[in-house]
């Protein structure tokens, strides 16, 4: 009997496959065979959710906010539900849309570092003061050291962990309440917060991690990755075999015992809590207020959106 195993693909094939098909297939053959598919809506800081169509979303991401306010739309799903294929398809309606010549469109591919974000947010405004911001940016970046600035995550990693912590324990004192789910992850990120201070784990393993994520930051993807590598995933708290926490301080040896109990079930937890630290500690390893001349990100695109209003004309990215 004949059977198909052999010509299965395998997950890398997979991999390729998907990511030409969602995220660089010509708009016109992404259009032409484009399916709807079921999507549902909820608001921000709502639990309802409600069936939506594709043309309601677009609607959405196109409601007028010339008040200087911004319309934010998440997509979010498992993977490969279809959000890449989503964003390309909402990137080709606005690339057809009777508003076209008001939009400034900017695509961010998932491989963009942040000085690429930077850079393809700063374009649509011509200019020397921001020429010369892009210069200064882009000098700003590549004299950091990769090494130095993994360090420096560390220690940035560890406050920002603190802060989450005490500020955890500060809302459970005032709420009273005795949530188990959220005591454990207060645990849990307390114990990060000692694992990445201490510098016997930086050294064996996890400033290998820390590398990687601003390496990846700094310099972006090839066409043939997804962004995960500037992320946090469960493996990059396994504990090397060749390593051995006998000289740690008491502290870490709660830490790991508490990652690697129940055949590391907690790992994945631990990934998304050092996740949600990692921008706010990037961003002060990065030093971009600095860079940006005292100013920041935030402010630089605010003056950008001015701008655009002033002319008629408004993001979309």
């Amino acid at each position: 009997m004949t059977t198909l195993d052999r010509y299965w693909p395998i997950v890398p094939h997979v991999n390729e496959c998907i990511r030409t098909e969602a995220e660089v297939v010509d708009d016109a053959v992404l259009l032409a065979v484009h399916e709807p598919g079921p999507l549902r809506r909820r608001t921000s800081n709502g639990a309802v959710e409600e069936p939506a169509t594709e043309e309601a979303l677009l609607a959405e991401l196109l409601r007028p906010a010339d008040d200087g306010s911004a319309v934010l739309v998440a997509i979010t799903g498992g993977s490969g539900v279809g959000k890449s294929h989503m964003v390309r398809w909402l990137h080709a309606q606005l690339q057809r849309h009777p508003k076209r010549d008001q939009l400034v469109i900017v695509l961010v591919p998932k491989t963009a570092s942040l000085r690429q974000v930077v850079e393809l947010i700063l374009a649509p405004l011509e200019g020397e003061a921001y020429r010369h911001l892009q210069t200064e940016l882009t000098k700003a970046v590549e004299y950091l050291n990769t090494r130095d600035a993994s360090l420096m995550l560390a220690t940035s990693l560890g406050i920002e962990l603190e802060h989450k912590f005490e500020a955890g324990m500060q809302e459970l004192k005032q709420s009273g309440a005795g949530d188990k789910g959220a005591r454990e992850r207060l645990a849990l990120t307390k114990n990060l917060r000692d694992l990445v201070r201490d510098p016997g784990v930086l050294d064996a393993w996890f400033g290998a991690v820390l590398e990687r994520i601003v390496r990846q930051t700094l310099e972006g993807g090839s066409e043939t990755q997804t962004g995960e590598l500037r992320r946090f995933v469960p493996d990059d708290l396994v504990m090397p075999d060749a390593w051995s926490p006998a000289d740690a301080t008491r502290s870490t040896v709660t830490a790991l015992h508490q990652l690697s109990n129940n055949d590391g079930a907690r790992r994945p937890l631990a990934a998304d809590i050092l996740q949600e630290a990692l921008d706010s500690a990037l961003r002060t390893v990065f030093r971009f207020s600095e860079a940006l001349g005292q100013r920041t990100i935030e402010e630089i695109v605010d003056d950008i959106r001015r701008s655009l209003l002033a002319d008629g004309k408004d993001w979309c990215f």
